[in-house]
């Protein structure tokens, strides 16, 4: 049975039900004449999640008074983000009916509360769900599953679309005549489902694969339920399927086996690598996020402050623009101005019918149809459809790059480097591994 909340109905019938139950109560208190009346006991206040964004100028005693007065407030499970100087607590909102975390349901009246902030704090916003950017998976080429094929025997067109400025594709893949180190040296992490660390197509990195959860994120393991994040990285680092074989790869499990996850648990996990990328200055570091939400129509974007405070570690952020057809402007993170936010395209240029589009993508990458490693099994592909399969391209793309330059560089300088005037698809510069730059 579908559950109903009360705000759903009419006053009037609302207020006729509070009739009925005055009525009732009356009635069974006329019968028990001798039951004592007991005083009525007020429920407790409910609680939402909300995130908070502190002031970059707040010092670590200033960041500690901001949660004790939270706390004073009646906020409780304080969860620190200190590499994003943010923080997420329980906080009682009058008259709420939804659920502490927003995956749960947990919107409601929020959106519509204020609550007075101190001054320390620029900004704050109830928790939100977040979507991976990717709908089910499409069969690919050989079948819904197909075996994996001998190395070099993969239908990667994408593989075979970035390495080359115009179509039409010719059926060469290689990368490594211009970026012999294949990714080495360079760290990608990969926030998303999760990841099959037992697939074929990651055996060959070995130790440079962990797989882990999002601090406080309320799953047991790092293994992948959904199939969106293993397919992902197998895109970025496969040994057939990927771009950048070479790389690092950490995976952060922000989602679980539903496709709907919470700012709670993905802001934690940008908080966790922005710590890491400032604790390993010398190493490239990519965040890739094939993910997010709508852009809030007011109020203030706690996942865009997110990215764009990260930024500040030296952290590169490769986002998918999202699959809603329209403006991608309207997603967040990738409007982010830190972010580099990639559209999905097809085999025939074109870009793809339910990609986003317009100012706010920076880059284009194929995105239809692209096979990749299948969760479901240690050695099946599968392909998907949707930007999530564009930016993964994208990251490995970066990775060649800076595994070139043997360190990091500027979010504009990684821009220039992944694209030229003679690559254009559907109006955007596409991200491509010239072969002619070496």
């Amino acid at each position: 049975m579908a559950l109903v909340s009360w705000r759903s109905f009419p006053a009037a019938a609302v207020r006729a039900a509070a009739a009925v139950a005055a009525v009732t109560i009356a009635m069974a208190r006329a019968v028990l004449p001798h039951a004592a009346a007991a005083a009525p006991t007020p429920d407790p206040p409910r609680t939402a999640m909300f995130i908070f964004a502190v002031q970059l100028s707040c010092t670590a005693a200033c960041f500690d008074e901001v949660v004790a007065d939270y706390a004073a407030a009646g906020c409780t499970g304080a969860r620190l983000f200190l590499s994003l100087n943010m923080f997420a607590a329980a906080c009682p909102v009058p008259n709420y009916g939804g659920d502490t975390r927003a995956a749960a349901g947990g919107r409601g009246s929020v959106r519509t509360s204020r609550r007075r902030a101190p001054p320390a704090v620029e900004a704050w916003a109830p928790d939100e769900v977040v979507r991976v950017s990717a709908p089910a998976p499409v069969p690919s080429p050989a079948g819904e599953a197909v075996a994996s094929p001998p190395a070099g025997a993969v239908d990667s067109w994408g593989l075979d679309r970035i390495n080359q400025a115009a179509l039409p594709l010719d059926g060469n893949t290689s990368t490594s005549g211009c970026y012999p180190a294949a990714g080495a040296g360079v760290h990608v992490f990969v926030l998303d489902s999760g990841i099959n660390d037992k697939h074929a197509q990651l055996a060959h990195l070995g130790d440079r694969l962990t797989a882990t959860v999002a601090p406080g994120a309320p799953f047991p393991n790092g293994t992948d339920e959904l199939g969106h994040g293993t397919h992902v990285i197998g895109t970025i680092a496969g040994v057939d399927t990927g771009v950048a074989p070479g790389v690092n790869v950490t995976s952060i499990k922000t989602q679980g086996g539903a496709e709907d996850g919470s700012l709670i648990d993905l802001v934690p996990g940008i908080d966790a690598v922005t710590g890491w990328a400032a604790a390993s200055p010398t190493t490239p570091v990519l965040l890739s996020l094939s993910l997010g939400l709508a852009r809030p129509p007011f109020g203030p974007d706690m996942l865009a402050t997110a990215v764009n405070r990260a930024a500040a570690s030296g952290l590169l952020t490769i986002t998918s623009a999202g699959n809603g057809g329209g403006d991608a402007c309207g997603a967040t993170p990738g409007w982010a101005a830190a972010a580099i936010n990639v559209a999905a395209s097809n085999r025939t240029d074109g870009l793809a019918p339910s990609s986003n589009r317009g100012p706010c993508v920076d880059v284009v990458a194929p995105g239809s149809n692209i096979v990749s490693a299948d969760a479901r099994s240690a050695t099946a592909l599968v392909g998907r459809t949707g930007t999530s399969m564009a930016a993964p391209h994208v990251t490995g793309v970066a990775a060649l790059v800076l595994g070139e330059a043997g360190g990091r560089v500027t979010r504009g300088g990684l821009l220039d480097a992944m694209t030229d005037a003679t690559a254009v698809v559907a109006g955007f510069p596409l991200a491509w591994a010239s072969p002619g730059r070496c």
